[in-house]
């Protein structure tokens, strides 16, 4: 392990090998940033608590370098999120 952020909300752990995890909680349907910036972003995946959401994507805009959690509702639901790519 080159560094770590362990908090419960928002964390990362860079890698000596260059991969980098960072987790979040994070809106569905609205654009937010990874902790830190990826240098490539490889996979990602998020889940939620809350009582009917059936489905949820997230997708990771490259240009800007924002994710967004593209959820069936139209109230303002947090999820968890995971994404797992390199920072170096």
């Amino acid at each position: 392990i080159e560094s770590s952020q362990p908090a419960e909300q928002v964390g990362w752990i860079k890698f000596g090998n260059g991969v980098l995890v960072q987790w979040r909680h994070a809106p569905s349907n609205q654009d937010f940033e990874a902790p830190i910036a990826f240098k490539e972003f490889d996979v990602g995946f998020c889940t939620s608590n809350s009582n009917g959401i059936q489905y949820v994507g997230l997708v990771y805009n490259r240009e800007t370098k924002k994710f967004r959690i593209y959820a069936n509702t139209q109230d303002a639901r947090w999820l968890y999120v995971l994404m797992i790519g390199r920072w170096k």
